[in-house]
């Protein structure tokens, strides 16, 4: 029973929490997050242009996985939050929209992010499944 009121103050605590936040600053801190694995992003994919410039034929193959995922999020993004020509988005989906949005998008980067990170920091001899994953130095 004491777990059960633990649990139930802890929410209330947590929900008090959130709500301190103005929606405008919500939004804020949100897309903040998204800007900080954007930027995240772009860093790994001028690192794996570096480390792998003497494999072009990799390069090729990586520049165009990051364009298909780029169509990719956009398209996750779109299907999620679709709207009817000429409506905006912020109409269809309310004050909300913004700060859904930017998580969504997070989510997705960061995800992304740790699919590049393996190419930056190589993979340990002897994974035979590596492909074109370089080996740590």
């Amino acid at each position: 029973m004491k777990k059960a009121f633990l649990l139930v103050g802890l929410l209330a605590v947590g929900w008090n929490h959130s709500q301190a936040q103005s929606k405008p600053q919500q939004n804020v801190t949100t897309c903040q997050k998204w800007t900080q694995a954007d930027k995240k992003l772009n860093v790994l994919y001028r690192q794996i242009l570096t480390l792998y410039a003497s494999n072009p034929v990799f390069l090729k193959a990586f520049k165009a996985s990051q364009v298909a995922w780029l169509k990719f999020r956009d398209a996750q993004e779109e299907a999620l939050y679709p709207t009817q020509p000429g409506q905006s988005k912020q109409v269809t989906y309310g004050s909300v929209y913004t700060s859904c949005n930017c998580a969504v998008l997070t989510d997705l980067t960061t995800a992304r992010n740790r699919q590049l990170q393996l190419w930056v920091d190589g993979i340990e001899e002897g994974d035979v499944c590596s492909g074109s994953v370089r080996r740590k130095p």
